[in-house]
């Protein structure tokens, strides 16, 4: 008898798991954003992506430009960064086929002016970027959030964001 009920509660368990796993998939189906749809193909891969960033937001550490600098794809690894997040593209052939230039660089300028301009890429001057633009950022960091693992954020653009709310409106 106890052998049988370790055997319901071990399956009610993974019942429970496999709900939970059915309903978040459902959720990140339903809630994609607009760039992965046009894939036409739903990818678990990213799914999980997205979850992972969701859970370990509260935990990234800090990184400086200069540690991102590292981190060209010189060695193993490929970050960039946007909007204050550092992201891992090392498992993207495409993004290193397409955005070389950002390797190691914050992108965030580049995102919100739409420009692949090489002045661009490193441009610290966030504060010049309007309101349309950071709206633009924010909604490609959004879309990388579901694509790259976030790995960290950056410092410099946490001090732009305090230095900013400061600012008399």
């Amino acid at each position: 008898m106890a052998r049988h009920s370790k055997v319901v509660r071990w399956l009610g368990g993974v019942a429970a798991v496999g709900l939970a796993g059915g309903c978040y998939c459902w959720f990140d189906y339903t809630t994609q954003h607009k760039m992965r749809r046009l894939k036409k193909k739903w990818n678990p891969s990213d799914a999980g992506v997205r979850l992972v960033n969701i859970v370990t937001a509260p935990v990234r550490p800090a990184m400086t430009l200069g540690e991102l600098a590292r981190l060209d794809g010189g060695g193993h690894r490929t970050y960039f960064a946007g909007a204050g997040f550092v992201f891992d593209a090392s498992g993207s052939e495409a993004f290193r086929r397409a955005y070389p230039a950002w390797a190691g660089r914050d992108a965030s300028y580049s995102l919100a002016t739409m420009s692949l301009a090489a002045e661009d890429v490193g441009r610290t001057d966030w504060g010049s970027l309007t309101d349309k633009e950071r709206r633009v950022l924010d909604d490609w960091v959004a879309y990388f959030m579901q694509r790259f693992p976030c790995i960290a954020t950056l410092s410099e653009w946490d001090a732009f964001v305090v230095a900013d709310a400061a600012k008399p409106s």
